[in-house]
């Protein structure tokens, strides 16, 4: 009898033990596409730019327009996506995306070879995907149990590794076979397959549709949430002015963001251009990103254990500022795939530092507006970076422009080494 017992009971245990839902998987494979689709439009896009103008100022605006849309969409997506359905949000955003890349392949076909046309297009489609990554982050709690969700965020890093590993070489593949204009084409297919697939989503009992329901207490909820968004939105900034280390890690944060956008707005033009390199050759530097971004998530939480968090965000900084002016320095394409692999690696280590720390020391209830208002001070230098990063590399060539980039980010290393607290921080503080 115990027996039988025992076995009843563990055929209970596994009947009744929670899973990943498919839900979660069919919006996985979608985030996988999408992520590779993003690699073939920013790949495309300055080549088409290059092609349409021959001109770096012109690559740099467009850089600098497509980017200001994050600076909007940051302001509002998380309270479009926390009063609406993000189910609803993703699959919405998903069929504009795709509308919006197509036009691009379709004016060009019908005789309509501008660059304005791109710049509306960029800064709406920038706008579109991060009220679309901001539904994704929300929607997966309501098809994930609780008890899941670490499960579930590994399973999506890995997916996001996978993506900046293959995601540039697929790109550069792709981009080879055809002209740039034609692989938007496959970027729409991408928006419009994760459509399809949110179609086989299903949310818990108490999710999205909780949320809808034209209750009294809803409305009167949602009036209140307008009162305070505000409000919160000034407390937040009140936050990060008020505490030390969060204010200087945030400038340091805008300053380093300065070089490396600048850098990285014009990478593609420097590749092309200046050291003529082929649409495979660029897919081989940029598939260095993915590389150093998987080694830096493996090797962190070692880092963490024997490095205090100060240093860390410090000698990263260092190391990407070094990484820079080699990128600038050396027209091999063995050592430029190095030294871009290096600089995302520290990029990385210098990010996921900063995240763990604030994740420590920083109340729960105020950690998502430290996290969203310093993503959208940082968002301020972008355009400014990428607009002035085109007249720089218009007059002085893209060669200077990634040496100008290091050395700033080495001067932001030596005045926040030398004047700020950042190196005495620590992750147990």
């Amino acid at each position: 009898m115990i027996n039988s017992n025992n076995k009843a009971e563990n055929l209970k245990y596994f009947t009744k033990r929670k899973k990943i839902t498919a839900s979660y998987y069919y919006l996985l494979i979608g985030d996988l596409l999408s992520r590779i689709g993003d690699y073939i439009y920013q790949l495309a896009i300055p080549l088409y730019v290059l092609y349409l103008t021959g001109s770096s100022v012109m690559m740099g605006i467009s850089f600098a327009v497509e980017q200001a849309g994050l600076i909007l969409s940051g302001l509002i997506a998380g309270t479009l996506v926390d009063r609406g359905n993000p189910k609803k949000i993703i699959q919405v955003t998903s069929v504009l995306q795709t509308i919006i890349v197509s036009t691009i392949p379709i004016l060009h076909y019908l005789g309509v070879k501008s660059i304005y046309p791109i710049l509306v297009v960029g800064f709406i489609l920038i706008a579109l995907n991060f009220l679309y990554r901001t539904a994704i982050n929300s929607l997966i709690p309501l098809i994930v149990e609780k008890s899941l969700l670490p499960s579930a965020s590994g399973k999506f890093s890995i997916s996001r590794s996978i993506s900046k590993t293959f995601g540039p070489l697929l790109a550069g593949l792709v981009l080879a076979a055809f002209d740039p204009i034609n692989t938007l084409w496959l970027d729409a297919l991408t928006f419009l397959i994760i459509f399809t697939l949110c179609n086989f989503i299903t949310t818990s009992s108490n999710g999205s549709e909780i949320k809808n329901n034209d209750s009294k207490e809803n409305e009167l909820q949602d009036k209140e949430n307008k009162r305070k968004f505000w409000r919160d939105t000034a407390e937040g900034f009140l936050i990060i002015f008020k505490n030390r280390s969060i204010f200087e890690i945030t400038i340091l944060n805008f300053f380093l963001n300065v070089g490396y956008v600048a850098m990285f707005a014009m990478l593609i033009f420097h590749l092309k251009d200046t050291l003529q390199y082929s649409t495979h050759q660029i897919a081989y530097v940029f598939t260095a990103d993915g590389i150093g971004a998987f080694i830096a998530g493996m090797l962190l939480p070692y880092f963490m254990r024997k490095i205090s968090t100060g240093y860390l965000i410090l000698f990263s900084t260092l190391i990407m500022g070094i990484s820079m002016v080699l990128v600038g320095w050396t027209h091999n394409i063995f050592l430029v795939g190095i030294s871009f692999g290096i600089l995302m690696f520290s990029s990385q280590i210098n990010n996921r530092s900063i995240y763990t720390y604030w994740q420590a020391v920083v109340p729960h209830n105020q950690l998502g507006r430290v996290f969203s208002l310093n993503t959208m001070l940082e968002g301020v230098s972008v355009p400014i970076a990428g607009f002035t990063a085109g007249i720089v590399v218009d007059h002085l060539g893209s060669t200077i422009l990634m040496q100008f980039c290091g050395y700033i980010t080495l001067l932001v290393f030596l005045v926040f080494y030398t004047f700020s607290n950042i190196r005495k921080l620590q992750f147990t503080d």
